[in-house]
């Protein structure tokens, strides 16, 4: 969120225009929110509202695995953010079993 040309270059990415670096801040608050949002499951005091949780972050991360994954296909972004796609995915598919599992009930 505040230092968007050294999170691409950690990640081998060219970098962006001057004019896209609030956009990529702007994407940085989201990706930071969905994080803190675990956080908030992990302190719901009931297993319903940890549960919402986990099924809101895991839509999240699947649409945006799905939309990475189209934009590298369509050649708009790098393949390296095909590591991006990936580990949405991967969290997505985990919490989906989680949720079918209902490990929240446990």
């Amino acid at each position: 969120m505040f230092f968007p040309t050294m999170t691409l270059q950690l990640m081998g990415l060219a970098p962006v225009s001057q004019e896209a670096q609030v956009f990529l801040s702007w994407m940085g608050g989201f990706v930071f929110s969905v994080g803190v949002s675990y956080y908030l499951a992990v302190g719901a005091k009931h297993a319903l509202q940890g549960e919402t949780i986990w099924k809101s972050t895991a839509l999240v991360r699947a649409v945006i695995a799905c939309f990475v994954t189209t934009q590298v296909l369509r050649g708009n972004l790098e393949p390296l953010w095909l590591s991006v796609a990936f580990t949405d995915g991967i969290i997505a598919v985990v919490q989906g079993i989680g949720i079918k599992k209902h490990w929240w009930h446990s």
